[in-house]
């Protein structure tokens, strides 16, 4: 659970963060609770970014839209009397003042509708150890691994471009739609857009990923790249540029079988990958085990099954109670 998060404002761009924050997605609270727990050193960054939110954020209730147009009327209706009765220099005065209110009333409105759309678009999140097949309303289908979760734009069904924000790892089956929007994942390292195909990606603790499994796909990077991608290949985020890399597919896609697929993995990359999905706590009483290697598929819908296939085949001794698992030689 390690972040590279140094500055108040690296949390307030991270969205599982601001759904901790807001309360508004299971396994994100989770997330960042054990995070805190596991990392009390950096509790100071947390309590400014928290501390930032609470400076900005409006707790009034929600303003009915006829409200908010009345108000609007009335307030252009006051600056027009102001603008005929006025003398100019007071007319210059109080312009500048509408101003000043008018800056402080679009920052307060962009923030409520920020927090609304965190908290009202449609959102869905699968908990440790649960794999989730959902049905998007374009048609799309997409498979959420375990601790993952996915945010949709609100405009899918008026022609506007569908986007998706996504923690955690998920596969998509994107259909093209009769406007022929495009469809846009969001990671925190890259953007993937798409009009119909089927592929994997990966944002989750600093990493990005995408495999193209079918049609094609253009990644766009932060710095302005675009990558093409074509079917089979694999791009990575690796060191502040994305990479292609070679893959097995049927590694990276095992997961949606509920199975784990270990090409020479070693056995600090297979607890990663538990920690992960189940999210457990993970200690080797001998750091020299991490780089036994594992070979083969093993199921992956229940954790005891899974320990007990990798201390066979490791012929290591697993201790399995509660959230915790030793491993000994």
């Amino acid at each position: 659970m390690s972040l590279n998060y140094k500055e108040y404002e690296d949390f307030l761009s991270d969205d599982s963060f601001l759904n901790w924050y807001f309360r508004s997605n299971d396994a994100d609270i989770q997330y960042w609770e054990n995070w805190l727990t596991e990392n009390p050193g950096q509790k100071h960054l947390i309590n400014g970014a928290v501390e930032l939110l609470d400076k900005i954020r409006i707790n009034e209730k929600e303003i009915s839209q006829q409200k908010l147009d009345a108000a609007e009327a009335r307030l252009f209706n006051r600056i027009k009397q102001l603008e005929l009765s006025a003398p100019a220099k007071v007319i210059t005065i109080n312009r500048r003042w509408w101003l000043a209110a008018a800056a402080v009333a679009v920052i307060a409105i962009s923030l409520f509708l920020f927090k609304g759309l965190l908290i009202n678009s449609p959102s869905f999140n699968t908990q440790y150890g649960e794999i989730m097949q959902q049905h998007l309303p374009d048609g799309s289908d997409v498979v959420l691994n375990a601790n993952s979760n996915i945010r949709l734009s609100k405009n899918w069904n008026k022609g506007e471009n569908r986007e998706v924000w996504i923690k955690g790892e998920a596969f998509f089956h994107v259909q093209k739609t009769v406007e022929k929007t495009k469809f846009i994942v969001h990671t925190d390292k890259f953007d993937i857009v798409v009009t119909g195909t089927q592929f994997n990606v990966v944002n989750k603790q600093g990493k990005a990923n995408v495999l193209l499994k079918e049609g094609s796909i253009t990644i766009l990077t932060r710095d302005g790249k675009e990558i093409d991608m074509k079917a089979g290949e694999y791009y990575e985020y690796v060191q502040e540029d994305v990479v292609k890399k070679e893959v097995k597919t049927e590694n990276i896609l095992a997961w949606k079988d509920n199975k784990i697929d270990f090409d020479n993995a070693t056995l600090n990359d297979a607890l990663l990958l538990i920690k992960e999905h189940y999210g457990v706590n993970v200690k080797l009483e001998d750091e020299s085990l991490g780089n036994k290697t594992l070979n083969g598929i093993m199921a992956n819908n229940n954790l005891d099954v899974l320990l007990t296939a990798i201390q066979e085949a490791l012929q290591v001794q697993v201790i399995h109670n509660g959230d915790e698992i030793i491993i000994k030689p």
